[in-house]
């Protein structure tokens, strides 16, 4: 794929411009993540989520069609397992954990993105 972003200008930038708004995003997933691991109430727990679920969500649809299919992936496993809490009433306490363990690997994921794009 980066031989296709390297044809098509428009792509590049396209791609340019995700991977500099990633590590926003992804503080952004991290502090939603940690908000909901706090929350005492579920109502609050569940919105905490959400917000993190719609940036994963949107991470993932452009992670793979710029052809960073690892992250793109990372993000599609990692908004998987909140739509899994949210699908339950009442999600047991280690599927937050389980959320944790995947945002997580998607946080060294976009790390691991930021450093192979800073010495391209």
């Amino acid at each position: 794929m980066k031989d296709m972003t390297d044809a098509l200008p428009g792509l590049a930038r396209v791609r340019e411009k995700f991977l500099s708004l990633l590590e926003d995003r992804c503080g952004k997933i991290v502090e939603y993540t940690l908000a909901a691991w706090q929350a005492t109430e579920d109502t609050e727990k569940r919105t905490h989520l959400t917000g993190a679920g719609t940036i994963l969500h949107q991470i993932a649809g452009t992670a793979g069609s710029l052809g960073l299919q690892d992250l793109g992936e990372a993000a599609q496993s990692c908004e998987q397992a909140i739509i899994d809490f949210m699908d339950l009433p009442n999600a047991p306490p280690e599927m937050c954990s389980h959320i944790i363990m995947e945002i997580n690997s998607f946080v060294t994921c976009c790390e691991d993105q930021l450093t192979r794009t800073g010495s391209d």
